[in-house]
C-alpha cells in the first residue's frame, strides 16, 4: 500500500470518527427536548397543559424553555406537524416521559389513553411523547423497529 492510499484510509478514518462525535454532540444538545407527535395546529403552551393534566404530571410555563412546532417535509400531507419543546432540566423531561409512559401502559396506548378525546377535538389516532432524537438515531430506531 502506498503513501497515498495510507494517508486517505487514514482520513477517511477520522473523518467517520469526527462524523461520530458531530451526532454524539448534536444528541447531547437535545438532551432536554421531547417530541410529540399527533397533535392539532393549536396553542402550543395550551396544549402542553393540556396533555400535563391528561397524564398527571404538571407541565407550567417555567418548565419550558422553547416549544415550536417543526417544518413539514410534504406540504400535502395531513398529519400535524411535531412538536419540539424545550425543557429547562432532564429532570422534567424524564417525569413527562414516565408520566406518559406510565399512562399509555395503564390504558392500553391510545388516544383515549391520554383523557385528550375530550380536551383537544381533533387530535390523531396516536399521541406519542418521545425523547427528541437526531435524524441519524431516529432513522437506525426505525430500521431496528
Amino acid at each position: 500500500m502506498g503513501k497515498i492510499e495510507k494517508e486517505n484510509a487514514s482520513l477517511k478514518q477520522e473523518i467517520g470518527e469526527l462524523r461520530n462525535q458531530i451526532q454524539d454532540l448534536e444528541q447531547h444538545s437535545k438532551l432536554n427536548n421531547l417530541e410529540i407527535q399527533g397533535v392539532p395546529q393549536k396553542d402550543i403552551l395550551d396544549i402542553l397543559h393540556k396533555i400535563g393534566d391528561a397524564i398527571q404530571c404538571n407541565i407550567s410555563p417555567t418548565d419550558i424553555n422553547a416549544a415550536h412546532r417543526v417544518a413539514q417535509l410534504n406540504s400535502n400531507s395531513s398529519r400535524p406537524r411535531n412538536i419540539i419543546v424545550s425543557l429547562v432540566s432532564r429532570r422534567k423531561r424524564d417525569e413527562i416521559l414516565a408520566a406518559a409512559k406510565m399512562t399509555r401502559y395503564r390504558s392500553r396506548s391510545n388516544l383515549k389513553s391520554f383523557g385528550l378525546n375530550h380536551k383537544l377535538p381533533q387530535v390523531a389516532e396516536q399521541l406519542f411523547i418521545n425523547e427528541h432524537l437526531t435524524s441519524a438515531k431516529k432513522s437506525l430506531l426505525y430500521k431496528a423497529r
